[in-house]
């Protein structure tokens, strides 16, 4: 579908019922099902990936090559930043 891959394992978890209070920096993949106060920035550029489930909720701001998220209503997210973001059907 338009030249976008689906991500495959992540680097990095934060698992249903985890809180992570931020700011967040990672490298490579994050996976996100739990929740998450404050901003998460990857570095790495366009080829890090964010994914988070519908089950998460995120606080702050998003950066990152490409983010995944739910389609329609789903988890709180703030402002994303991202070279590519797709919005997966759930």
């Amino acid at each position: 579908m338009l030249g976008i891959k689906k991500p495959g394992v992540p680097h990095s978890i934060i698992s249903s019922g985890m809180t992570v209070g931020g700011p967040c920096a990672f490298t490579g993949s994050l996976h996100i099902d739990g929740d998450v106060h404050g901003d998460i920035i990857a570095s790495g550029g366009e080829a890090s990936i964010l994914t988070i489930s519908e089950h998460a909720t995120v606080n702050g701001a998003v950066s990152a090559g490409r983010v995944v998220k739910p389609a329609g209503p789903g988890p709180g997210i703030g402002p994303a930043g991202a070279e590519h973001t797709a919005a997966r059907g759930l």
